[in-house]
């Protein structure tokens, strides 16, 4: 019974995802966690993300900015690395401070409209890349800081969600391959996943077709709406905290 509720959240979660997206570690992780042992549900989520970057990757291929793929990409993988394969830690506290101020700053760049020099966008999206990666591979939200700065270089949210699917799959297979080599989970821990697959096509399809309804003018206005949110969502949440 359990596995069908995680099912149906799932797939209510795709859908939601291709419009407003939720960082996997700190929205679906917590739910999935009610149902099973929290270590089990960041290994479970992780595939399931992992899975559902391929499923993206081919509907919103098209829309795909390799530019800055290829830019975010091998520091993603060398932050996935230093996370899954270390003890290193980071407090929650910590990386909330960093959400918001990187938040902070790509709202700034987007309303003031203005890019950034290439040298400037390549050492940014280093800095983003290595600390996003290594978040994610750690069970905390790291699509944030990622899909806020592709954000603050695009006003197509298509081309956001190509993007961040291209290096979800990537941080997260690696860090369940990884975790499946140094035995943190099992393959029978992941095989639940696999039955998802026609939930997350058919979800991942309903929410394009809702997203290509929105005008390319009113998705600007979404982009920023979506970081102010995460600030002050993330700004409440530190409030809390401390």
């Amino acid at each position: 019974m359990s596995s069908i509720y995680i099912f149906l959240f799932l797939f209510i979660t795709t859908i939601i995802n291709i419009i407003v997206p939720m960082p996997g570690n700190s929205v679906v992780t917590p739910a999935v966690s009610f149902f099973t042992e929290p270590k089990q549900a960041i290994a479970l989520v992780g595939f399931y993300l992992a899975i559902s970057g391929v499923v993206r990757m081919i509907m919103f291929r098209q829309h795909i900015s390799w530019t800055l793929a290829k830019d975010l990409l091998p520091a993603s993988i060398f932050g996935v690395l230093i996370g899954s394969l270390s003890l290193l830690s980071i407090s929650e506290t910590i990386a909330l401070v960093v959400i918001v101020v990187s938040s902070s700053f790509f709202l700034y760049k987007k309303i003031e409209n203005k890019k950034e020099k290439k040298k400037g966008t390549k050492f940014t999206a280093l800095i983003v890349g290595t600390f996003s990666g290594f978040l994610q591979s750690v069970g905390l939200s790291g699509s944030d800081i990622r899909s806020n700065f592709l954000y603050s270089k695009s006003d197509d949210l298509m081309s956001v969600r190509g993007t961040t699917a291209v290096l979800g799959t990537t941080n997260f297979g690696l860090a369940t391959i990884i975790k499946l080599f140094t035995n943190q989970i099992t393959i029978p821990n992941l095989l639940p996943v696999i039955y998802l697959v026609p939930i997350l096509i058919l979800g991942t399809y309903i929410g394009k077709k809702i997203l290509f309804k929105i005008p390319t003018k009113i998705q600007r206005y979404i982009i920023i709406a979506t970081l102010s949110i995460s600030i002050l969502l993330g700004g409440i949440k530190l409030y809390q905290i401390i």
